[in-house]
């Protein structure tokens, strides 16, 4: 138990001294990203969004401070990074195995 909350420790800390990874875990990209110069003809969403981008990569700004400036959730702001390639998607996708149903014997198949 002591071994396995020291290495969990120790990961944590090699993450936090990582320029490749946020603070929250998530690996960074090489992506740049370049703002649009005529952002006034956007809807509100596709501002917020931009927003989002443009303080994770042009302001250096933590998942933290752009969820509690822009008052939003936090998984809000990683899917919108996400989505744009700023941080890589770290959850696995594992095909999902179909489950059968199992038919009950009906009446008519027990009586055969």
């Amino acid at each position: 138990m002591i071994t396995t909350l020291f290495r969990k420790g120790w990961i944590h800390l090699m993450i936090a001294f990582n320029e490749k990874y946020t603070l929250e875990g998530f690996e960074r990209t090489l992506r740049k990203f370049d703002c649009p110069e005529d952002s006034s003809l956007l809807d509100s969403r596709s501002k917020r969004k931009l927003t989002i981008c443009n303080l994770f990569a042009n302001q250096n700004q933590s998942l933290w401070n752009i969820m509690r400036v822009l008052d939003v959730s936090m998984g809000k702001v990683v899917v919108t990074l996400i989505e744009h390639g700023l941080i890589k998607e770290r959850r696995s996708r594992e095909e999902r195995t179909k489950y059968e149903r199992r038919q009950k014997q009906s009446m008519f198949q027990t009586m055969q």
